[in-house]
């Protein structure tokens, strides 16, 4: 039913636009994801704003298509480009999708760095602390509702868990396990 649009729009291949050189795909291709990654880090660096980022990056990627898509297809990430191309098989002008999105963000991780006060964090809820994590959060956590009841909600579970064995030693199951012993039975 839909085989002829996707075929009209060469099954998703991110092309240059008429009269852009690949080489001017990745120009343009490199601060159209500097602005988007911008846009998200700055939104998850402060408390106040950091609920907003999926609005931010759903509004950003919504601005940076239209105003890109007709220079180069406003890729803005390298496997939204690598698989259509791949698939199709059409690689050709592939190389400037492969280094512009990735230029961007590297520039964009390289000046929130050196922003002065600024503080890149996460919203990443159920962080395990056990476990070293170069995304763990910074923002604050706030109080269960569930504290005074009893209940556990899946921060508190995440703590309560039994630290994980040591590599090649095995570790029996507790009596209260939900693991059965198939040879008992």
């Amino acid at each position: 039913m839909l085989g002829h649009w996707a075929t009209a729009l060469h099954l998703g291949v991110t092309q240059p636009g008429h009269g852009i050189s690949a080489l001017d795909a990745a120009a343009i291709e490199a601060p159209l994801t500097f602005v988007l990654l911008m846009a998200i880090l700055s939104a998850v660096s402060a408390k106040r704003t950091a609920p907003w980022t999926p609005v931010v990056a759903w509004g950003t990627v919504a601005l940076l298509v239209w105003q890109g898509a007709a220079w180069t297809g406003a890729s803005l990430n390298p496997a939204r480009s690598l698989a259509p191309a791949l698939l199709v098989p059409d690689t050709a002008g592939l190389w400037s999708y492969l280094v512009g999105p990735p230029a961007g963000s590297l520039l964009a991780a390289a000046v929130i760095t050196v922003l002065p006060g600024v503080k890149t964090r996460t919203a990443k809820l159920l962080h395990d602390p056990r476990y070293p994590s170069t995304t763990a959060t910074t923002l604050p956590i706030a109080p269960s509702p569930a504290a005074n009841t009893g209940l556990k909600w899946p921060d508190q579970v995440t703590r309560c868990r039994p630290p994980l064995p040591e590599a090649g030693t095995a570790r029996e199951p507790q009596a209260n396990s939900r693991i059965r012993d198939k040879s008992k039975h």
